[in-house]
């Protein structure tokens, strides 16, 4: 009997805990929604290019400086950051900005695939790369346009 009730207090538990973060899960993203969607490019060689995104905060004026050398001297520099990038066709959240406005934390749901963390991406972009509207097909690389569809010729 007593191994009985021990078993219920478990269940009851482990039920409890998992519709919380049911709820909780669902409620993050209804609000994550209701934030503004902004597509992170930069077009500094010309056709839009993949933004780097950072985790950690300590990188912020590396990576503002980055950022500020290719828009004045249109060459790539090095930077000293872990290599993480945003697809410049998917849109992100914008969660807030810095105190000095250069940074904006940033949600990306776009899907790397399981070894790179899955759909979930929360960091900071520089926020002169962040723009309301996709870049425009033709600032895109062949691969990324979207498909001419001749409607004249339908059939």
């Amino acid at each position: 009997m007593k191994s009985l009730r021990i078993a219920v207090g478990v269940t009851a538990i482990l039920m409890v805990l998992f519709f919380s973060m049911d709820f909780y899960n669902k409620r993050y993203y209804r609000e994550l929604y209701k934030k503004p969607k902004m597509y992170p490019y930069e077009t500094y060689f010309g056709p839009a290019n993949s933004v780097l995104i950072i985790e950690d905060l300590k990188y912020k004026d590396n990576l503002v400086m980055h950022y500020d050398y290719m828009e004045k001297y249109r060459r790539d520099t090095t930077f000293s950051f872990p290599l993480k990038t945003l697809p410049q066709t998917e849109p992100v959240y914008v969660l807030g900005y810095s105190e000095d406005s250069l940074v904006a934390e940033v949600v990306s749901l776009y899907y790397r695939g399981a070894h790179f963390g899955g759909d979930f991406t929360q960091g900071y972009v520089a926020t002169k790369t962040l723009h309301l509207n996709p870049p425009p097909d033709s600032l895109m690389p062949g691969k990324y346009k979207r498909p001419f569809v001749d409607s004249t010729n339908a059939n």
